[in-house]
């Protein structure tokens, strides 16, 4: 009946929005971050590049010399060296999710 496809259509475009969302969130360039006030400036789960280096670490979390918070679940140790960090920013707990971390030397 004219419900049942209008309902099918519904959840085809809606599945298909959410994926063109998605995939132009994984795309797009991560804004370079440089102190926690920079942080505080932006909307929720933003995309961003954060470098410095590690003068804390836990099982869970890094610090960086910048004061920034990184929320890493089972990551090597990376105390004292300089990294670079892909995540997104959760206002919320005020800290940054890591998605990739890269160390410099």
């Amino acid at each position: 009946s004219l419900n049942m496809i209008m309902k099918n259509l519904s959840l085809i475009f809606s599945l298909a929005g959410i994926f063109i969302l998605s995939i132009v969130l994984i795309i797009s360039n991560p804004l370079k971050i440089t102190s926690q006030e920079d942080l505080s400036k932006l909307p929720e789960n933003s995309k961003v590049l954060i470098s410095g280096n590690v003068i804390k670490q836990t099982a869970s979390t890094i610090l960086l010399d910048s004061n920034i918070q990184i929320y890493c679940k089972n990551c090597p140790p990376y105390l004292n060296k300089n990294i670079s960090i892909i995540g997104f920013f959760n206002g919320y707990l005020n800290r940054t999710n890591a998605l990739r971390i890269v160390q410099q030397n």
